[in-house]
C-alpha cells in the first residue's frame, strides 16, 4: 500500500495516498476524466457559505448544486432567496428576488433586488435576455421567413401550408401579437 499524502497540490489535498501517488477521490477523477482541480464537493449539511466562491465582478457565486438554468438551489429553495432571506428578512407575499447583475448563479444581496414577477419580466425584456425570435428554442421560423410572411398577401391558411406552421400562426404574425421584428 502506497504511504504518504495526496500530490495533487490544485486543491491542496492532504489526504492518504490511494494509487499513482493520488488519494482515492483524486485518482478517482483522474481515471473519469473530472478536472483535478475542481474543489471537492460540498458536504451535506454544509453552512452556506462554503459553497459561494467570490469573483472579480463582485459577484458571489453559487459553487454548490444548480438547476438547469443556472440558479443555485440551497436546502430546497433558490439559492438567492436564502441569500436575501439572510440579509433582509422574508420574502413579502407576492414578491420575487431579481438580479440587478444577470448572473444566475450570483447570491451577493447587494446584486439582488425584490420586484414582482412583472417587474423581473419588464427588466429581462430592457436588458435583451429574452427568448424572443430565433433565440426561443421552440421557434419554427427564422426572422428573414417572418419578414416573408409580413409582405406575403396570399391568404393566410396557403402561407401557413409553405411555412409548415398553423393559420393561428400566420394571423398572430400578420397582427404583430408574435415576432415583433426591430
Amino acid at each position: 500500500m502506497p504511504e504518504g499524502t495526496c500530490s495533487n497540490a490544485a486543491i491542496s489535498c492532504d489526504r492518504t495516498v490511494y494509487c499513482k501517488s493520488l488519494c482515492d477521490r483524486c485518482y478517482q477523477r483522474l481515471i473519469t476524466g473530472i478536472p483535478l482541480d475542481l474543489p471537492p464537493r460540498r458536504r451535506r449539511g454544509a453552512p452556506f457559505s462554503e459553497s459561494v466562491k467570490i469573483m472579480d465582478s463582485g459577484c458571489h457565486e453559487w459553487m454548490g448544486a444548480r438547476d438547469r438554468n443556472g440558479y443555485g438551489y440551497f436546502r430546497r429553495k433558490g439559492a438567492y432567496r436564502f441569500a436575501w432571506e439572510q440579509a433582509n428578512g422574508p420574502i413579502p407575499t407576492g414578491m420575487s428576488v431579481c438580479h440587478h447583475c444577470d448572473n444566475p448563479p450570483c447570491v451577493n444581496p447587494e446584486h439582488l433586488f425584490l420586484g414582482t414577477h412583472q417587474d423581473n419580466i419588464r427588466d429581462m425584456a430592457q436588458k435583451g435576455r429574452g427568448t424572443n425570435g430565433e433565440r426561443n428554442r421552440h421557434a419554427k421560423l427564422t426572422e428573414d421567413e417572418v419578414r416573408a410572411i409580413l409582405d406575403d398577401s396570399r391568404v393566410h391558411r396557403l402561407i401557413a401550408v409553405d411555412y409548415g406552421v398553423t393559420r393561428r400562426t400566420i394571423d398572430r404574425i400578420k397582427k404583430r401579437d408574435t415576432w415583433r421584428l426591430t
